[in-house]
């Protein structure tokens, strides 16, 4: 289990979604858990790079959709990132 947690909700639109996985993925990964929260109804796409996925029918907004995260997890550090930073 990792000390950080890095949470990206998404509402699977941003075609930067890889890109920003890739950058919190940069130091290999060792030190931060990467969870997607996907919200809709669109299926996320199978090889998604996350080490968690979190699913939600309805649109949450960010601050649900971090909610959803922080409620299922319980690192001391999260890191709250948009789908589109890179």
């Amino acid at each position: 289990m990792s000390d950080t947690v890095a949470v990206v909700p998404t509402l699977g639109w941003s075609p930067r979604l890889a890109e920003t996985l890739a950058a919190l993925r940069a130091d290999g990964g060792a030190r931060l858990e990467t969870v997607v929260v996907w919200q809709g109804e669109a299926s996320p796409p199978r090889e998604l790079a996350a080490d968690r996925l979190l699913t939600s029918v309805a649109n949450l907004g960010f601050s649900g959709a971090i909610n959803l995260a922080l409620a299922d997890g319980d690192a001391p550090f999260v890191a709250l990132v948009n789908d589109d930073a890179t």
